[in-house]
């Protein structure tokens, strides 16, 4: 018999058995990741994929249009436009008239218009501010207008001269020149005399 120089045939067999057992695929392949069911609670809706939840502001009122929100946006824009006087009143404006009767039976020779609403306040001749009046021939009463604030209240005079004496004199509107003649006061009412309509 021929003497056996290999390995004893005992060795090769645990040798292939363990062999195999090493290269069991269970052991080295990738094992998929395991995704858990998540099923949400009976008591939260959720939306069907197709409906878009819209969480923006809603910027017209129920009941109102395009056209009605436009119209309210510049009524107020108007307002704001309207309250932006300190003193309380509206900013609108509008011409007021001042109007004076010449004198008989001689006229002024000139007549300037006067008061608080001025800048600076109350100038004493035409130079320092005074608003020049024009004399009607036809109707001989002195006129002359100037812009003023709605629901403004105005202290004015006017200053007048003659011939035979240049002045200037202080008259109030009812002609009276003392030194203690009060002064005369207009509340402005665009839209009625001696004011005009709003332009």
């Amino acid at each position: 018999m021929r003497p056996n120089h290999g390995l004893p045939s005992a060795i090769i067999m645990g040798l292939t058995v363990g062999l195999v057992a090493c290269m069991n695929p269970a052991d080295y392949e990738d094992k998929p990741d395991v995704i858990p069911d998540i099923t949400p609670p009976e008591d939260i809706v959720v939306p069907p994929p197709d409906v878009t939840v819209d969480t923006a502001d809603v910027s017209i009122m129920d009941g109102m249009d395009r056209e009605t929100e436009d119209a309210s946006i510049e009524d107020t824009a108007v307002d704001a436009v309207m309250d932006v006087s300190t003193d309380g009143s509206s900013a609108v404006q509008c011409d007021c008239v001042f109007t004076m009767p010449a004198t008989p039976p001689i006229s002024q020779s000139y007549l300037w218009l006067t008061g608080d609403f001025l800048d600076p306040p109350w100038p004493g001749d035409k130079e320092g501010g005074a608003i020049p009046m024009v004399l009607d021939p036809i109707t001989d009463v002195w006129t002359t207008s100037t812009p003023l604030t709605d629901g403004q209240v105005v202290a004015y005079k006017f200053l007048a001269g003659w011939p035979d004496n240049p002045g200037p004199v202080w008259r109030n509107q009812e002609g009276d020149s003392t030194v203690d003649a009060a002064d005369s006061i207009l509340v402005v009412s665009c839209g009625q005399t001696p004011c005009s309509e709003v332009p």
